[in-house]
């Protein structure tokens, strides 16, 4: 026994293992990350021959992206034959529409001569003004139920 005048804990605390316990709590921040932050990932097939300019044209966007200070992530990759990107993008949620409106809004008549979006998947909850900028390209909703963020 722990001590008369000590009070014992209440033994559902002890059903669950440590690491159900652990990634009940990992899920809870991630799910809590997600209402802070959208992520998204963008397929854009690349017009044949156009890579070159995709390329060119995507080196200013990335600088002035890191300007914003809710990017949390950005990044580009291309596959072997340089006809499809895939954009990873995650933000603070307040930064959604300053990014779109403002950071891309100079480039994105130029992007899209020389890309058409195939897929966009969207991870978090965007409220209706983030929707609106995202529903014309297609885009697909995922609400987060499980993982982690560090």
């Amino acid at each position: 026994m722990i001590g008369a005048t000590s009070r014992a804990l209440p033994r559902r605390l002890f059903t669950k293992p440590a690491s159900v316990i652990n990634a009940l709590a990992d899920k809870r921040v991630f799910v809590i990350a997600f209402k802070r932050s959208i992520a998204f990932s963008h397929t854009p097939a690349i017009k044949p021959g156009d890579f070159l300019q995709f390329n060119a044209l995507i080196a200013p966007i990335v600088v002035a992206t890191r300007q914003e200070p809710g990017m949390l992530v950005y990044g580009y990759g291309v596959n072997e034959d340089q006809s499809v990107a895939h954009i990873l993008e995650r933000y603070n949620v307040e930064s959604v529409v300053s990014h779109v409106d403002t950071t891309f809004a100079p480039f994105g008549k130029r992007f899209l001569e020389l890309c058409t979006i195939i897929r966009l998947v969207v991870y978090g909850k965007p409220d209706a003004e983030i929707r609106k900028r995202l529903d014309p390209f297609g885009a697909v909703y995922m609400t987060p139920f499980e993982g982690f963020s560090r």
